[in-house]
């Protein structure tokens, strides 16, 4: 039986925004430290190693996510289910073992790590248990403790791999650290499931198989999407690209701070309110409102001061991201927008529906991409992603319309942050103009006023924002102090 109906959504979404919060700024200094030491070809290389083996990872990917699907439904049977997930990944490992001895050659070629098979599977091994295991606790509805719990991995990851790398391993040190501490999280997560794992039925096989059978290809179709920017760069023989890419991703990670943190537990809240025959509309547009909130003043950094920010936190070395940067940013915010749609229709039960369009979306990307590497260069997949990205955004609320589900694109909020960005951009760039040429007074001084006019802009327009961060501050307090919340301010 599901606990998802009993949780706070929002409660659970402070507690999922203050652990990714922490997370993005713990990462971020280790992201910086490991990419100057390693320089960009070795940076590159894991970080393509890790993609290849995420995306070997989408059958236990999958299955789990069909299994937070039916967990977040009533009447389920969460030990049947944790034992269906278990069985999965295991037996999945053992193909992936055997690929990775057929194909050693050509993986170290690709990634330009010797070792890349043995690093793989190991690899493999930790994320398609670790992976499932999180979807299950988000089924629940406890996805404020699946970010907690992932920066617990981040924490004891990054704490190894410096290790490791000071000790001269690298690109091993960099695998080693990551496999470890993704282990070592397991206990943690099947202590907060708080069931013991038995032998799935014919039956739960079966209704989680009915979702599966289209979860599964729209999880390839869907990894190799959003991955296929790093792979053709590595087809291209390109690894210090995709060493820029990743540098890129790090430093706008922050835009996706909410959306990251709010997809699984819409998955569960729309998957419920589905069940019981409820409307998600007012769920889904509250959510797209606000999850563009940071992506957006980002674009506007970025655009100002991306060069100055590269070169003070990665160095020289990097500057060549900077067009990345640009591009990235301004995916980020049509990724901010299109996360929530997609688990809104994953939600409402239509897996065949975000095959479909994962597999428009893909193919879209593969055609433009290579078009656009062939003409413009290596930046040609950030702007054939950001098009495609687009296409899926406008594909799901098509979807969503057509089960009565009318989602606005353009949310009265969302437009407030858009009309408070361009003063933001007015601001920033006139304070550019007259302060000295240096990071602190551009970055820090010209960047920080930017941001504040955004806020204020922004908060003077919204009066939910405004109640919401009122609520927040009250939801601290309260915890803070020990007591429960009041549910009418956090739900």
């Amino acid at each position: 039986m599901t606990d998802a109906d009993s949780v706070s959504f929002g409660l659970e979404t402070l507690k999922g925004v203050s652990a990714k919060l922490a997370m993005f700024g713990f990462g971020f200094v280790a992201t910086a430290y490991f990419a100057r030491e390693l320089g960009p070809e070795a940076f590159g290389g894991f970080f393509l190693l890790l993609s290849v083996v995420q995306f070997a990872n989408r059958i236990p990917h999958g299955i789990g996510g069909a299994c937070q699907k039916r967990l977040a439904e009533t009447d389920t049977s969460n030990a049947e289910l944790l034992g269906l997930t278990l069985i999965a990944s295991l037996t999945t490992v053992l193909v992936i073992v055997g690929f990775a001895v057929a194909s050693r050659a050509q993986l170290a070629a690709y990634t330009g790590v010797p070792n890349a098979a043995p690093l793989g599977v190991a690899l493999f091994v930790a994320i398609s248990l670790f992976l499932p295991l999180q979807f299950l606790l988000a089924g629940k509805g406890r996805f404020g403790v699946t970010n907690w719990i992932d920066l617990l991995r981040e924490i004891v990851k990054t704490a190894l791999q410096f290790g490791l790398v000071v000790l001269g391993l690298g690109v091993t040190g960099m695998a080693v650290g990551f496999v470890a501490a993704t282990l070592l999280c397991l206990p943690v997560i099947l202590y907060f499931l708080g069931v013991r794992p038995s032998l799935p039925s014919r039956g739960t096989v079966t209704y989680v198989w009915d979702y599966a059978k289209y979860n599964i290809p729209s999880n390839v179709i869907g990894k190799a999407y959003t991955r296929f920017d790093i792979f053709l760069l590595g087809a291209i023989g390109l690894t210090a690209g995709v060493g820029y890419y990743e540098v890129a991703l790090s430093l706008t990670g922050l835009a996706t701070l909410i959306s990251g943190v709010v997809i699984d537990g819409l998955i569960s809240k729309t998957s419920n309110l589905s069940s019981r025959g409820r409307s998600i509309r007012e769920s889904v547009t509250a959510t797209i409102s606000y999850t563009s909130v940071i992506a957006i003043p980002m674009l506007v950094l970025v655009a100002f001061h991306g060069e100055a920010i590269v070169r003070a936190v990665y160095g020289t070395d990097y500057l060549e991201a900077v067009p990345f940067l640009l591009g990235i940013a301004v995916y980020r915010i049509v990724q901010t927008q299109r996360e929530p749609l997609d688990s809104a229709v994953k939600g409402m039960g239509r897996p065949d529906a975000v095959l479909r369009i994962s597999t428009v979306t893909v193919a879209v990307n593969f055609v433009l991409g290579i078009a656009l590497v062939v003409t413009v260069g290596a930046i040609g997949v950030v702007v054939a992603t950001i098009v495609a990205e687009t296409v899926r955004c406008l594909l799901l609320h098509r979807t969503l319309r057509s089960d009565d589900t009318v989602v606005p694109l353009l949310p009265a909020p969302l437009r407030a942050q858009l009309r408070s960005a361009v003063v933001m951009a007015a601001v920033t760039g006139g304070f550019g103009l007259v302060l000295p040429d240096t990071v602190a007074h551009q970055v820090l001084i010209a960047g920080g006023v930017g941001i504040a006019a955004y806020l204020a802009v922004f908060l003077a327009q919204d009066g939910v924002a405004r109640r919401s961060i009122a609520d927040a501050a009250l939801a601290v307090r309260t915890l803070a102090i020990g007591d429960e919340p009041d549910r009418r301010s956090t739900s």
